[in-house]
């Protein structure tokens, strides 16, 4: 995919900003029209917006429930409502037994000087 740097996100310090690493996601991610497309960890939910934006039906999951929120408000800024469903859990535990075409996960990585991680 190609990345938008045009679309409206919204960030929130409780949740990870669109980086380096998001922007190299996206671009290595390929996903059509029609499919199913699981992101797990969604953060602001860039990543899954540029799916919807393919024509997929995105499934975000975060366990941050600003993290829902964000990407909640962010799909819906961008005119994606019903192309980002945004749901709370840990993983795979809101989708169940649920299929996808793509599964797409960036995880936590970074670690702040308190040794917590700020994902």
């Amino acid at each position: 995919m190609k990345v938008r740097h045009d679309l409206p996100i919204s960030e929130n310090s409780l949740v990870y900003p669109p980086s380096e690493d998001s922007y190299l996601m996206i671009e290595a991610v390929s996903v059509s029209a029609g499919e199913k497309v699981l992101e797990i960890g969604s953060g602001s939910g860039i990543v899954s917006i540029h799916c919807a934006l393919e024509g997929a039906a995105v499934t975000a999951v975060d366990i941050n429930p600003e993290a829902v929120s964000l990407t909640e408000r962010n799909a819906g800024a961008c005119g994606l409502s019903e192309g980002v469903k945004a749901v709370q859990g840990d993983l795979f535990s809101p989708v169940g037994a649920e299929k996808f075409d793509v599964i797409i996960f960036n995880p936590p990585y970074l670690i702040s000087g308190s040794g917590s991680e700020v994902r």
